[in-house]
């Protein structure tokens, strides 16, 4: 049989990975049962050569970089992979909120009643009216603003309103009634007005019980159901601030307040004690001081000016026909105290002083 035709014997592979070290010697060995009379191929030699020093933590980086893949790459991989999550969870965030945006305007969040807190001279079903609202409208799209807006612009007696969206299905109405609490007289003419400032009525007559407000002169607009404006708008303020510390101090019973001069400001006080404040500086101490004297000092039937512009030197002036509006410099004591009862006396015009 030719040579050619002969089988030809194959080979046995050498297996070069099993391997072992020799900690003590540190040099590698194979293993039982490979196979040593077998002479490896070069690349073989170089296999083993490589597979040693890689036992032994020697191999240099750039054959190891053939056989495993660099950290690199499996970075850029893992964030290639992360980033392609963040993207889905991404998509699938703005898939949700589209559609609950969706519900939430069609199905969901549809008023079922209207409830009102507060008190007021109107029944619920008038500030229902007054506000357009059917109850049973969407509380994502209401309008509250344009609500409030028809019920202040219908119903007189109401200062402020609120209406509040109570999630799932309940509208709120928060009234503040207005109540007459000043007397704006100008022009032979009460404007009956609310703690906040709104013209509840246009009188010939004050309202009982509310403070008259003398000297405020109103713009020509003024008219009921709308807010006071007036041609000086500071004199708001100042009102503002005068009731603020009447609160403060507990000081009640005024019963006229004169703001014409801003540096004479005068009041009264049960209609028969004139304080004159000058200006509002000090204020606060001026009506403490008035307050003590009222109550303690004054009897409940006199008729009194005081002069409280300088808080250090206050006069007491009676009153017989005429209210007094401007003390004389010799009715306020010259040493800047106060008499015994706490109030400096009037000179006695018999006795020629």
């Amino acid at each position: 049989m030719p040579e050619f035709n002969k089988p030809r014997k194959r080979r046995k592979k050498l297996n070069v990975k099993t391997l072992k070290v020799d900690k003590k010697t540190n040099t590698v060995k194979y293993k039982t049962g490979t196979p040593s009379h077998i002479k490896p191929t070069p690349r073989q030699q170089r296999q083993q050569e490589i597979y040693s020093r890689e036992a032994l933590h020697e191999v240099p980086p750039t054959q190891l970089a053939r056989r495993k893949p660099q950290p690199q790459k499996k970075a850029q991989k893992r964030k290639r992979r992360s980033g392609n999550k963040i993207l889905y969870y991404v998509m699938l965030g703005i898939v949700i909120v589209a559609t609950f945006s969706i519900l939430s305007v069609t199905v969901l969040f549809n008023a079922e009643k209207m409830t009102v807190e507060g008190e007021s001279k109107y029944t619920d079903a008038q500030i229902f009216e007054a506000s357009g609202l059917a109850g049973n409208e969407n509380l994502v799209r209401l309008d509250t603003k344009s609500a409030e807006s028809r019920v202040l612009d219908k119903l007189v007696y109401i200062d402020k309103v609120e209406i509040r969206k109570v999630f799932p299905s309940t509208i709120t109405f928060v009234i503040t009634g207005a109540q007459p609490v000043y007397n704006v007289f100008w022009d032979n003419k009460y404007y009956i007005l609310s703690r906040n400032g709104r013209i509840l009525e246009i009188s010939n007559s004050p309202k009982e019980g509310a403070i008259v407000i003398d000297g405020m002169k109103p713009t020509e607009g003024a008219a009921e159901g709308g807010f006071m404006e007036t041609e000086d708008p500071s004199q708001l303020e100042l009102l503002e601030k005068i009731e603020k510390t009447l609160i403060d101090t507990e000081l009640d019973n005024i019963t006229e307040i004169n703001i014409a001069d801003k540096l004479a400001v005068t009041m009264w006080y049960d209609g028969r004690i004139e304080l004159i404040l000058g200006s509002t500086q000090q204020l606060s101490e001026k009506f403490v001081i008035a307050k003590e004297l009222v109550e303690n000092e004054i009897g409940k039937n006199e008729k009194v000016s005081l002069l409280l512009t300088n808080t250090e030197k206050i006069a007491q002036r009676n009153i017989t026909e005429a209210p007094v509006t401007e003390a004389k410099p010799e009715e306020i004591g010259s040493d800047g105290d106060i008499s015994s009862d706490g109030i400096s006396e009037e000179p006695d015009e018999n006795n020629g002083e």
